[in-house]
């Protein structure tokens, strides 16, 4: 199982370059830093990932922090819900 590191272009390549725009802007409105958002997303993210991957005796975590690639997608999309909800400005 191949171990990777989310990063802020994984989440550029997941969404529309609209939603990613429109992200930025709300970060910016609510006197949020983008980039420290994002950054604080991906750790949360990663760290919830971990947990579950953890949970099951069997398995050994990567380092650092890590999550599996097959996992890349699920995280990405939590990621995204974890942005989304936590703006104002882009919550449905």
């Amino acid at each position: 199982m191949a171990w990777i590191t989310l990063t802020d272009e994984d989440l550029k390549r997941r969404l529309a370059a609209a939603e990613y725009t429109a992200l930025l802007n709300a970060a910016k409105q609510a006197s949020q830093d983008p980039a420290d958002l994002v950054a604080e997303a991906i750790e949360e993210i990663t760290g919830k990932v971990r947990g579950y991957v953890a949970a099951c005796q069997k398995n050994t975590l990567g380092d650092g922090q890590t999550i599996p690639s097959e996992l890349k997608a699920s995280a990405l999309a939590l990621v995204r819900d974890y942005l989304f909800t936590r703006l104002p400005q882009m919550a449905p």
